[in-house]
């Protein structure tokens, strides 16, 4: 039951996140009318690239940060 609705709000999670995307790549797109060209159709998958890379990034230095500190107590970089 409880995965059902973690999978739930998951999937809700991201479909949310992709019309924001896709909202916010629409405004710049309308904020900057004498720039259009083909490369506005990316900003979608830009933004979800930059947040996935980011937040990869983040959740990994809080699963090696713990291994570090202790490094760094025990004398070693």
């Amino acid at each position: 039951m409880i995965f059902k609705v973690i999978a739930g709000l998951t999937g809700l999670m991201w479909v949310l996140y992709g019309l924001l995307a896709v909202i916010m790549a629409l405004a710049a797109v309308i904020g900057a009318p004498e720039i259009r060209n083909k490369t506005c159709l990316a900003l979608p998958f830009l933004f979800l690239m930059l947040h996935v890379s980011y937040g990869t990034g983040t959740v990994i230095g809080l699963i090696k940060m713990p291994f570090w500190v202790k490094g760094i107590k025990n004398g070693r970089n």
